[in-house]
């Protein structure tokens, strides 16, 4: 199970809104995200800092951080911060896990771009 947590914040920088959507998968995680809006029109996406940001399968764990260039033109951009559990893992069990990692990369992708759009 994957959980997907969008939070709002309004131009004051107070939250004015919080969604959870949780997509039914093998690999198990969460990325959680922050749409903040600014006084000029302005709409910031990031990761939330303050949630454990990343998708975890078997023996390996996909560790998703901020980059500037995180969303643009309505597209995401998952930047990886880390993989751990690729030390003594046979090649067919990490490519496994990374794959299933990977395909539930792109789910995640449509989600956050239908709920931002």
């Amino acid at each position: 199970m994957i959980e997907i947590k969008v939070k709002t914040y309004g131009t004051d920088g107070f939250e004015t809104n919080e969604q959870t959507k949780l997509l039914n998968s093998d690999v198990e995680g969460m990325v959680a995200v922050a749409i903040s809006h600014y006084s000029d029109g302005s709409v910031e996406v990031s990761l939330d800092d303050d949630e454990q940001n990343g998708l975890e399968f078997g023996s390996t764990f996909m560790q998703f951080d901020n980059l500037e260039s995180y969303y643009q033109d309505g597209k995401f951009n998952l930047a990886v911060k880390n993989v751990i559990g690729i030390k003594n893992v046979a090649y067919s069990e990490f490519k496994e896990n990374l794959t299933n990692i990977m395909q539930a990369c792109d789910e995640v992708k449509v989600e956050l771009e239908k709920t931002v759009k």
